[in-house]
């Protein structure tokens, strides 16, 4: 067997099930083995095409999202390898993994199977080419023979799933795909143990129900959780028994839903300075230190599986205590230490409400209002992707994990191939992705739509178009508020227009789309798009004309 057909076998028992690919001159026995197995693929991940490194990583990031199961994405050498670092910082951030696969261009010139046939297979060659994505993957490798693959792929998705999760990249020259595993390991072995859930230990668990116990003001501020919904189901438990309230400023993934009675909403409450105790929940960044600080006296502890978050190099956020574990496990071992206690009181819905904004036909929508609209046609299980799109507030998610946000590394273009991602790890679900004019742009629609069409993905894409950068517009105005750049509606290095149509874009792809210029028009195209996808299953694009907006 060659080490290529190895590769994706191995691949498949790990239960990788998809490889997305964007192919170049270096897989050519990736290739050849599709073709030999070509009648049964059963024992092999499904090959996909994907016209653009970035559309790639973004759908496996969503697909993990959705579904808990990693994806294998494989490139081209150094030239393919450079357009999935964008991807690569996102899932490191996120925690999600995946394997990365890179060809890389061959190394010998003469007769050996794969050596170099072309000219670009000289100028391809890099001195160190995993060092393009090295500080954003956990663990790199690349193969040096044939016989290494299967310990290799095996290596490969116990760093990618040990805990918490992250990308990693496996180098793959042509020379090493060609060769015969003769010598090494086979596909007969069985599957290395993966690391289980870190829970705390029974005294440290203890200790901690005590201190909230003893608070008077808890407070638990959480980002983001896992994709089980294990910690929505505990905190929610947790926050109920013990009366500790629960904010998701920030947030990545929503964990509670919206109407839950110990929900503050999504954003610092004005409760965070009166707290005397505050849970950290697998939240990056839970309060900027520039504008609210917490209370002197509270006692500050950060739990997650990298409560310090080691990747990033400044994190100065205040702790006490740094509680190294799986959150949805440590609150199911902190619920028994409540039954039984006293209720607090509920802080009710007048602590999570948001600013109701008016409707205004013929002019451009708030993108609050457009959030609004979107939940209420939309079904409970709905998923929608927001990247610099509706607030997550206006959306009042209904479920846990049914609104989505970028992670804080903030590689552009996220929305709309995490929406692809998501369908394609579940066809029933309604997938929704609305983002900004820029973000559509920087997604590579074109592969977009042209992925959709191929796979039948039939998702809805919100374009909101304000014809500008409007979050480095904001910025600006932020930091010079009686500036220069204060005084302009378009501030130079912002400014967007004039604006494609990118309903043609979709459209160019056979996606059914339309243009709203307001609140009556997006509200027909809305239910009129939805229509169609349930009765089709094909795609639709919505672009809507949207005010700017201010703030951070």
């Amino acid at each position: 067997m060659l080490a290529a057909e190895a590769l994706l076998r191995r691949l498949h028992q790990h239960g990788v099930t998809y490889l997305l690919a964007n192919a170049g001159t270096d897989f050519a026995p990736i290739i050849e083995v599709y073709e030999q197995t070509r009648a049964d693929w059963s024992g092999l991940p499904i090959p996909v095409v994907i016209p653009h490194e970035s559309v790639a990583m973004g759908m496996a990031h969503g697909y993990y999202l959705a579904s808990g199961r990693p994806l294998a994405v494989m490139v081209h050498v150094n030239v393919g390898l450079a357009n999935t670092v964008m991807g690569f910082l996102n899932a490191q951030s996120d925690h999600v993994p995946i394997i990365g696969l890179a060809g890389r261009t061959p190394v010998t010139e003469y007769a050996r199977p794969g050596a170099r046939m072309t000219p670009i297979q000289y100028s391809q060659e890099m001195f160190d080419q995993n060092g393009l994505v090295r500080e954003a993957v956990r663990w790199d490798y690349e193969l040096r023979y044939g016989e290494q693959v299967v310990d290799a792929v095996d290596r490969a998705l116990m760093q990618a799933m040990d805990t918490p999760h992250a990308p990693v990249l496996l180098t793959l020259p042509r020379e090493a795909l060609a060769e015969s595993i003769d010598g090494g390991v086979d596909l007969s072995r069985a599957l290395p143990q993966r690391p289980g859930r870190r829970a705390l230990d029974p005294e440290t668990v203890a200790q901690l129900a005590d201190r909230i116990k003893s608070a008077h003001n808890p407070l638990c501020i959480v980002q983001g959780g896992d994709v089980e919904g294990r910690l929505a189901a505990a905190l929610s438990m947790f926050a109920e028994r013990a009366g500790c309230p629960v904010a998701e400023p920030f947030a990545i993934r929503n964990v509670l839903p919206a109407t839950h009675p110990w929900h503050l909403g999504y954003a610092l409450p004005a409760v965070f300075e009166d707290a005397d105790l505050i849970l950290v929940v697998d939240a990056p960044v839970p309060w900027i230190p520039r504008f609210r600080k917490p209370n002197e006296a509270a006692f500050i502890v950060h739990l997650g599986l990298d409560p310090s978050r080691r990747h990033l190099p400044m994190r100065s956020h205040r702790a006490d205590w740094m509680l190294s574990a799986d959150p949805a496990s440590v609150f199911e071992q902190l619920i028994p230490h409540f039954e039984g206690a006293v209720p607090r009181q509920s802080p009710g819905k007048a602590a999570r409400t948001i600013a109701p904004v008016a409707s205004s036909n013929g002019q451009p929508v708030h993108p609050v209002r457009v959030g609004e609209l979107l939940r209420r046609a939309l079904p409970d299980d709905a998923l929608v992707v927001s990247e610099l799109g509706p607030p997550i507030g206006s959306g009042a998610p209904p479920h846990p994990n049914t609104w989505m946000t970028p992670p804080f590394s903030g590689g552009l273009g996220f929305g709309v191939p995490a929406a692809l991602g998501a369908k394609l790890a579940d066809p029933r679900r309604t997938v929704v992705a609305a983002v900004g004019d820029g973000s559509y742009i920087f997604a590579n629609p074109v592969a977009c739509h042209q992925v959709a069409e191929a796979l039948s993905l039939g998702i809805l894409v919100i374009v909101l178009d304000n014809g500008c950068w409007n979050a480095t517009r904001r910025a600006a105005l932020n930091m010079y508020p009686d500036g220069a750049a204060a005084r302009q509606d378009k501030p130079v290095l912002t400014d967007l227009e004039p604006s494609p149509d990118f309903a043609m874009i979709a459209a160019a792809s056979r996606a059914a789309s339309w243009t709203a210029p307001d609140e009556a028009g997006f509200a027909l195209a809305l239910d009129a798009a939805l229509r169609h996808i349930e009765a089709t299953g094909h795609q639709a694009l919505i672009r809507v004309l949207v005010e700017k907006t201010e703030g951070f």
